[in-house]
């Protein structure tokens, strides 16, 4: 499992894709487009 941190907000995606991911505070916050891997902005 994948810990994001305390900033991590709900992914938008769905099943099976990559999603981008936004934090509490609104902003985009990381990307997980490739399967195992996540990128922080």
């Amino acid at each position: 499992m994948i810990d994001d941190g305390e900033w991590a907000g709900v992914p938008i995606g769905g099943l099976g894709t990559g999603s981008i991911g936004r934090t509490f505070r609104g902003d985009f916050g990381r990307w997980h487009l490739e399967v195992g891997k996540h990128r922080f902005a």
